[in-house]
């Protein structure tokens, strides 16, 4: 499909898209829905070969959308480190060392 008409469905289900975001996604967060439609439309616009002209518009997007999300909540579980037992921590981040033996500089 062509980059205009790709563009014109975008502009005009923009405010539902974001809609959507806002209500399913990120019910807190206005920029993180907003983060996430903006990943939303580079995806559509990168892939804007794909999609099939005279099929629903709305459902492919909401598509790309759910794909991102469940992408990045993945990504968001393997980011932080969980430890149960603090002695597995560098000793660094014991209470025994100043800062500047920390950063290795002093003020």
């Amino acid at each position: 499909m062509e980059l205009e008409k790709i563009n014109s469905l975008i502009i005009k289900n923009y405010d539902y898209f974001l809609s959507i975001c806002k209500r399913i996604y990120y019910p807190n967060s206005k920029d993180n829905a907003e983060d996430l439609l903006n990943d939303a439309i580079v995806k559509v616009i990168e892939n804007k070969d794909k999609f099939q002209e005279n099929t629903n518009f709305k459902a492919w997007f909401s598509i790309i959308l759910r794909n991102i999300f469940i992408n990045n909540y993945r990504n968001s579980l393997h980011s932080c480190i969980c430890v149960d037992n603090l002695f597995l921590l560098d000793n660094k981040l014991t209470p025994y060392y100043s800062v500047e033996e920390i950063i290795g500089e002093k003020d």
